[in-house]
């Protein structure tokens, strides 16, 4: 067993942690190793993703992640994926532009898995969509049963294995072959 580890988030000075929106957006991610974190916060009508290593309370922005929402990290922890102004997009962690990914709507959730698959949830009523992190057009991956009375998929994982996704099925956990 291993003792609890405890987090202090806090926003750089100016800024505030964007918790205005909890439940409707993923306020941080933690990378895979556990060595960094990427949080959401705001200054007025400003958000932005900034990261900070685990190790320091220094946090950095990351540059053009403006409006950004809902952070995850690829499986490498070299690329962050993201939604900003209704599209999915990534960014390299070590500098450089976004890339625009595709449409994502209103957004509930995204993760990434170790072939390169993104799952993300386009909207507040619809299922679960995968899109390569290279881009492309997005193709269904789970449909709204409505015998079931689902109204919506949202805030995809890959499981450890990165062949299933857990995700949440009209407030019910599900399982799903990715």
């Amino acid at each position: 067993a291993t003792s609890p580890t405890r987090l202090a988030v806090r926003a750089p000075a100016g800024w505030k942690l964007s918790v205005d929106n909890i439940g409707e957006q993923q306020l941080l991610a933690i990378s895979p190793d556990g060595s960094q974190l990427v949080f959401v916060a705001r200054s007025g009508q400003h958000q932005q993703l900034f990261r900070r290593g685990l190790d320091s309370y220094e946090c950095q922005p990351l540059a053009g992640t403006e409006d950004g929402i809902s952070p995850f990290f690829a499986p490498d922890g070299l690329w962050l994926g993201y939604v900003a102004n209704g599209k999915l997009r990534k960014v390299a962690l070590s500098g450089g532009i976004p890339v625009d990914l595709c449409e994502a709507g209103t957004y509930r959730g995204g993760t990434w898995g170790p072939d390169g698959t993104i799952v993300f949830s386009p909207t507040t009523t619809s299922g679960l969509m995968r899109v390569s992190s290279n881009g492309g057009t997005p193709t269904a991956l789970t449909h709204l049963d409505p015998e079931r009375k689902e109204r919506s998929h949202r805030w995809p994982c890959f499981m450890p294995d990165g062949k299933e996704v857990a995700f949440i099925s009209a407030g019910r956990k599900a399982f799903l072959d990715a």
